[in-house]
């Protein structure tokens, strides 16, 4: 069988590919795909790719080709050597090479419903398998969750796409960025704890002596050879990433997961419009010119999808203020915090230690002598000051 460097050498072929190349899902992934199953089909058919084409040449109707294509798709669907779902592939990218050299094929292509069925994790089983992740596990899957990207747009994320925000020190990361596959635009943000990963990632980064151009990857291959330089993470490498470490903790996932969820769970939140927007869909009766909004409204409208994706407790984090500053006035009026949480046997729930310490802290006011506000009312800004630093640095 023909290798696909091997298929790229007949003239035929390289008109195809040239054609492809100029459409609007000419990737070089899909040109490198295209190469890998055409050599099956000429194998099949024991004639290489220029024999094919001249075969059919002068033919009307339904050629040979077509009549060799749908032989291929019987062949591939009998005994389940492949799904229907790969043979209506295959048979599509064949007639896509028929087609570039001028032959048609009178036919529709096979139906095939498939037979893949994505379940998207429950929100529990997500934050479970966010909270087993190291720290790089942890960024990609975030970028994934926040923004719904597909892995290809993920990987080509440079310092100067988030330079912005990272030099303003904005709570949310923004993107501006048109996605590989269909070029549409999309404008999307980071959550809040999924950006702190990303900005300490760039500050250690910086640390260790790289210099951050704004073409640099933020996202890079964790292992490398003795010796050899830092190459950038492919779409296929990350799917991989993804997929391993869900098996690991045991929950199935994928980056496709990550973009479904984003669509299904955020559509009710910003309407359906404005998540393609977010996400680099088409509109459906608008495609992809349509008016796309600013930082500032992007800004304003996530906090919603936040709320809904995230895969940290972001209210945890106001509600950590809170029991920390009522943990330093309760230290102020000269009581041990801890200890009364011992005592009370409450159990670990944040809400819960919050609200007995807050209870506390009231009715030590009330048994206090003289007014409370005078004597703690000073104390009350360093307190919550001193709680907020201290959060910030778990």
């Amino acid at each position: 069988m023909l290798s696909k460097e091997e298929v790229k050498e007949y003239r035929t072929v390289q008109l195809w590919l040239a054609k492809v190349r100029r459409s609007r899902r000419g990737s070089e992934k899909t040109q490198a795909m295209y190469a890998k199953v055409l050599p099956k089909f000429c194998e099949f058919c024991g004639m290489d790719p220029d024999q094919l084409i001249a075969e059919s040449k002068d033919e009307r109707g339904m050629t040979q080709g077509e009549r060799k294509a749908n032989a291929w798709f019987d062949y591939m669907t009998k005994d389940d050597r492949y799904s229907r779902m790969y043979a209506k592939t295959f048979y599509g990218i064949v007639r896509s090479f028929y087609r570039a050299n001028e032959i048609l094929f009178v036919d529709r292509t096979p139906c095939a419903k498939p037979r893949t069925h994505y379940v998207i994790p429950s929100p529990a089983m997500l934050k479970k398998a966010w909270q087993l992740a190291d720290f790089m596990t942890r960024m990609r899957v975030g970028i994934l969750n926040d923004t719904g990207m597909r892995p290809e747009d993920a990987c080509k994320l440079t310092y100067g796409d988030i330079e912005a925000s990272f030099r303003e020190n904005k709570d949310r990361i923004y993107i501006e960025k048109v996605n590989e596959k269909e070029g549409v635009d999309f404008r999307v943000c980071l959550s809040r704890p999924v950006t702190e990963l990303v900005y300490a990632h760039i500050r250690e980064r910086v640390a260790k002596g790289e210099k951050m151009a704004k073409d640099t990857l933020l996202m890079k291959r964790e292992h490398t050879r003795k010796g050899e330089r830092s190459r950038p993470i492919t779409g296929s490498a990350l799917w991989k990433n993804v997929r391993d470490f869900g098996a690991t903790v045991g929950v199935e996932m994928s980056p496709k997961t990550f973009r479904k969820r984003f669509r299904t769970q955020g559509s009710p939140e910003v309407g359906q419009d404005m998540i393609c927007v977010m996400g680099g869909w088409k509109i459906a009766g608008v495609g992809n010119n349509y008016f796309l909004p600013n930082e500032e409204q992007i800004r304003a409208l996530y906090p919603k999808l936040e709320e809904v994706l995230c895969l940290e407790e972001t209210r945890d984090r106001d509600m950590e203020v809170q029991r920390e500053t009522a943990r330093q006035l309760l230290k102020a009026a000269g009581l041990d915090p801890d200890a009364l949480l011992r005592v009370a046997c409450i159990g670990n729930k944040i809400e819960d230690e919050t609200a007995f310490l807050n209870k506390a802290l009231v009715d030590t006011l009330r048994r206090g002598n003289g007014d409370p506000a005078k004597e703690i009312g000073a104390m009350i800004a360093d307190a919550i000051r001193y709680a907020k630093e201290a959060t910030k640095t778990q």
